[in-house]
């Protein structure tokens, strides 16, 4: 198993926080630093699939409140899948968990 630690800062777009290599199983942490709510955005899109749609999103507009952390998972990603994260400058996204071979 190897180890995974993925961390984006929020940019206003939709941007790629883990490429997976393998199989993975992953939490993803969204921690808000303003002292005020903040909204953002979670796709997971499948490999060979090249943009998000509508479907792809776990969470879409969520808020996490003003100096709060929002723990999102277990989730559970295959070989070529992404996760992707959206928000403002304030928020962080943190993954972390574990890539195998699936054995």
């Amino acid at each position: 198993m190897t180890p995974i630690l993925a961390q984006q800062i929020g940019t206003g777009a939709l941007v790629e926080l883990h490429d997976c290599s393998t199989m993975a199983h992953i939490e993803i942490h969204v921690a808000n630093r303003s002292g005020s709510g903040e909204t953002f955005d979670i796709a997971l899109l499948p490999a060979g699939v090249e943009a998000v749609a509508a479907e792809h999103y776990l969470y879409a507009g969520a808020t996490v409140g003003s100096n709060s952390t929002t723990k999102v998972g277990p989730v559970y990603l295959n070989a070529g899948d992404k996760v992707m994260v959206n928000a403002g400058g304030n928020v962080t996204f943190t993954a972390n968990g574990y890539e195998h071979d699936g054995s």
